[in-house]
């Protein structure tokens, strides 16, 4: 449920999943039991450094983000090109919210 975040008929009263979860205790198919969340950079490297099967879960989503951070647009704040948000879906279509629509940049390509 988590990884679609469900939130169903509570939504209203209490917040879509992303809205309640910081961090979680997970329990791996090889017995590592352990919490994983937001961390600091501090805290990476000394998670990193310890090595291990924490180390290899911390490392996973760090790789995704340095091969592909090339593609992921710039943002306004940083000086560079603006992105604008796809429209939202029309009435009776299914897929993503509005409010988790796809960033496109506005930048003519190179």
């Amino acid at each position: 449920m988590i990884g679609n975040n469900s939130c169903g008929a509570s939504a209203q009263a209490y917040g879509k999943t992303v809205d309640n979860v910081r961090r979680l205790e997970i329990l791996t198919y090889d017995g590592l039991r352990c919490w994983v969340g937001p961390t600091s950079p501090e805290e990476y490297q000394e998670i990193v450094a310890a090595g291990g099967r924490r180390a290899e879960i911390y490392r996973a989503p760090q790789g995704i983000v340095d091969r592909h951070l090339a593609h992921i647009p710039p943002s306004p704040a940083a000086g560079r090109p603006a992105a604008t948000r796809s429209p939202p879906p029309q009435k009776g279509q299914t897929g993503q919210s509005a409010a988790n629509a796809r960033l496109t940049s506005t930048a003519s390509p190179a």
